[in-house]
């Protein structure tokens, strides 16, 4: 019989090798109505959405860097990356819509 830790565990494992390519995870944020279009197209482009900059602001001016080079650079958005838990927490997604968001592409 399974236990609450095992689900615990089997969950924490799943959340840390969910992952989309940054067009799937834009197109899925604003599905989910977390980005706008106008912001979708800017975070496609590798720019940081307006929504997530009050998340960025607050950094400090080392991770506000590593920050704004990983979202202009990344090919892979990764569920348990520290910047997508900080953006999440910031704008109150919970953990249950973040998983669902990068559950595999609908069709």
């Amino acid at each position: 019989m399974r236990t609450d830790n095992d689900h615990a565990a089997e969950l924490a494992a799943a959340r840390e090798l969910a992952s989309l390519s940054k067009i799937e995870f834009v197109m899925s944020c604003m599905e989910f109505g977390l980005l706008s279009p106008p912001e979708a197209i800017a975070a496609a482009r590798g720019e940081i959405p307006e929504s997530f900059t009050h998340v960025v602001e607050s950094l400090s001016p080392m991770q506000r860097d590593y920050a704004c080079v990983y979202w202009a650079g990344a090919r892979q958005i990764n569920r348990a990356d520290p910047f997508i838990a900080a953006v999440a927490a910031a704008a109150g997604i919970s953990d249950d819509t973040l998983d669902d968001l990068f559950q595999e592409q609908r069709a």
